[in-house]
Order: C-alpha cells, then structure tokens, then sequence
C-alpha cells in the first residue's frame, strides 16, 4: 500500500518541477521590458523555451499519477497531503532559487498548513 504514496510524493514533485519551469519561462519574456508589447514575439519565445515543454510534460506525468493515486487513496487524504506539500515545497525552492523573500510569519504559515494536513488526513475513529 506504500506505492499510492510514493506517486503522490512523485507526482507532487512533478508539479513543482513544473512550476519552477513556468517561471523560468516567465522570467525570460518579462525581462526585456524596454520593447513594447508583441504578441508574436512573446508568443514565439514562450512556444520556444524548453523549459515550457518540460513544465508540460510534468504536469502531463503529473495529471496521469494522480489516475492513479485516486484509485487507490480517498480524495479527503490524497487533496490535502498534495496541496500542502506543493505547496510548503515551491515556497522553499522559490526561496533558493529565485530569492523570494520567505518571512517569519510565511514559515508560520508552513507550520500551520502543514498542521492542516496533518487534521484532514487522520481518519475519524
């Protein structure tokens, strides 16, 4: 029964593979910020950034465990374990690799998320 959890944490890491790839390709449009706006342009330089592609075929691979993870764990426990640790997970990496300033009451909100997932994921008894 380890194998459903060990998907989520896979497909989990996926999406924040794919997040940090969207920003990448973010981050190189935004930056010349001289020109005006070109919808070709920028439409181009998306549709040929690689990372744009890897945050695709993440997703895709993230879309297909999450088939099957919810075959195997309820939505109630799957959801909440998911979202909190994508999210906890893009806030720190945010942080290292970007420079997003984490405060101490952004840590605190970890904490509490994480004590979130933690109540949704107990089974009443």
């Amino acid at each position: 029964m380890i194998l459903p959890y060990v998907a989520l944490i896979v497909s989990n890491i996926l999406v924040v593979l794919a997040q940090l790839s969207l920003k990448k390709v973010a981050l190189g449009i935004s930056g010349d910020r001289e020109q005006p706006f070109d919808v070709m342009r920028i439409g181009l330089a998306v549709l040929t950034n690689p990372a744009l592609w890897v945050a695709l075929v993440s997703f895709g691979m993230s879309f297909g465990l999450s088939i099957f993870i919810l075959t195997k764990i309820d939505l109630t426990r799957a959801f909440p374990v998911s979202t909190g640790f994508g999210f906890v997970l893009i806030a720190v990496i945010a942080h290292l690799a970007y420079g997003e300033r984490l405060s101490a009451l952004n840590f605190l909100g970890m904490l509490l998320v994480f004590a979130g997932v933690v109540l949704l994921t107990l089974k009443n008894r």
